[in-house]
C-alpha cells in the first residue's frame, strides 16, 4: 500500500467514526447569500490548509440545508480537512419539480464564490443523497462550472425517473417517499390549473410531510397521517383518497399521468451525467426502500458506456441514505475502499 493510500484510509477510518459519534464537530460557519440564493460554509477553526471544497447537497426534504443527517456528514469532512459549502436549494424543500432557473442560479451562485471568496480554491466536489444526484449532475456539465468539479459522491441515487417514481406509487416502497412524490404531483397539477383547493391540499400535505419525517419508524404512521387528513381537508377534496391508493398499482391514472409524466422528465439527469468532466462515486444501500440498487447498477453502466471513471458500491452499511453501523465489521474494507477513491480525487493536491 502507497503512502498516499494509506494517509487516505487513515481519513476514510476517521471520517466513518465522527459519523458514529452522537455530537457533531465544533465548527465555524459562515454564511454566503448572492441573486437571493443562499449557503452555509463550514470549516475547522482557525483552519489555515484545506483539502479542498465538497458541496453537500441535500435532497427532497422540507429541512433543507437544516437537515442533522446532512450536518452531521459536513462534520465528519471537516474533520479530515474538507470545507464544507451547503446551499439550500428552494424546489427541494418546496418539494417541488425543478426548473432550468433552479440549476442555472445555483450554477451562477457557485461560480461567483469560486471566484470571489477567498475560503474557496475556485474547485468543488459534489457529494449528496438521493434525488440530489439530479443537481449534482446538471451542475457539473454545466460549461461554466464544468472544469471546476473534481469528483462526485452519489448515495442511492435513482437512474431512470420514470421508473423510479412509479415503482414508489404504485408499489409497497417507504410511506415517506410516496408523500413527497405525490407532493410533487399535486404541484405539477397546481403549475397547470391554478386550482385554488389544490393550493389547500399542498399545505395540507406539507403538514403531513413534516409529521412523517419525524415519527418515519412507528408502524401506524400511515393510519395517523389518513386521520389528520380527513379531520383537516375540505369537503370534496381528493387528497385522502389519493394517499390511501399510495402504493398500490394503478394509482398513476389517466388524471395523473400527465403530471407524473411532467415531473419525471424534468428529474431526468441521465444526458447531463454523460458530459461530465469529474470522477464519480456511487454508494447504494442494499435493501434500499426507496430506490433499488439496480439505479445505481444501470447508472455506472451508463458512466462506463461515456468512459467516465466511477467505482460503485453496494452495501448494507445504508439505510437508503443513511449509515447503519450494526455491519460496519463486514462492511468496512468495501466503504473505506469507496471513500478512499473519492477523497482521492475530491482533495486540491
Amino acid at each position: 500500500m502507497s503512502i498516499d493510500n494509506v494517509f487516505l484510509t487513515k481519513d476514510s477510518i476517521k471520517f466513518l467514526l465522527f459519523l458514529a459519534k452522537k455530537n457533531t464537530l465544533s465548527m465555524t460557519k459562515k454564511y454566503f447569500c448572492h441573486d437571493q440564493l443562499e449557503a452555509d460554509f463550514y470549516s475547522q477553526q482557525e483552519q489555515q490548509l484545506t483539502r479542498g471544497t465538497i458541496v453537500v447537497f441535500h435532497g427532497l426534504n422540507q429541512e433543507g440545508n437544516k437537515d442533522t443527517r446532512i450536518l452531521k456528514l459536513v462534520g465528519a469532512l471537516v474533520a479530515i480537512g474538507f470545507t464544507c459549502l451547503v446551499p439550500r436549494i428552494p424546489a427541494y424543500v418546496e418539494l417541488r419539480s425543478t426548473t432550468e432557473y433552479d440549476f442555472d442560479s445555483l450554477a451562477s451562485f457557485l461560480d461567483h464564490l469560486s471566484i470571489t471568496t477567498t475560503e474557496i480554491n475556485g474547485y468543488y466536489s459534489f457529494l449528496g443523497p438521493s434525488t440530489s444526484c439530479l443537481f449534482m449532475s446538471k451542475l457539473a456539465s454545466k460549461e461554466q462550472l464544468k472544469p471546476k468539479i473534481k469528483s462526485l459522491c452519489l448515495i442511492s441515487p435513482y437512474f431512470s425517473a420514470q421508473n423510479s417514481f412509479e415503482e414508489i406509487l404504485e408499489s409497497p416502497k417507504s410511506f415517506y417517499a410516496q408523500l413527497v412524490l405525490l407532493k410533487m404531483l399535486l404541484h405539477s397539477q397546481y403549475t397547470h390549473e391554478k386550482n385554488e383547493s389544490l393550493g389547500d391540499d399542498i399545505n395540507l400535505l406539507s403538514q403531513a410531510i413534516t409529521f412523517c419525517f419525524q415519527n418515519k419508524k412507528e408502524e401506524e404512521i400511515k393510519i395517523d397521517v389518513l386521520k389528520f387528513i380527513n379531520q383537516e381537508s375540505s369537503r370534496g377534496s381528493p387528497l385522502y383518497s389519493l394517499i390511501r391508493l399510495l402504493g398500490k398499482k394503478g394509482f398513476i391514472t389517466d388524471t395523473i399521468k400527465p403530471f407524473f409524466l411532467d415531473i419525471s422528465q424534468r428529474a431526468q439527469y441521465e444526458d447531463h451525467i454523460a458530459k461530465i468532466d469529474a470522477s464519480v462515486t456511487i454508494i447504494h444501500s442494499l435493501h434500499d426502500d426507496i430506490f433499488s440498487p439496480k439505479n445505481s447498477v444501470d447508472l455506472s453502466l451508463h458512466l462506463n458506456k461515456y468512459q467516465i471513471k466511477n467505482s460503485l458500491l453496494i452495501t448494507k452499511l445504508l439505510e437508503h441514505a443513511d449509515l447503519k453501523f450494526n455491519s460496519i465489521l463486514k462492511e468496512a474494507k468495501s466503504i473505506i475502499n469507496s471513500l478512499n477513491y473519492f477523497f482521492s480525487h475530491a482533495q486540491v493536491k
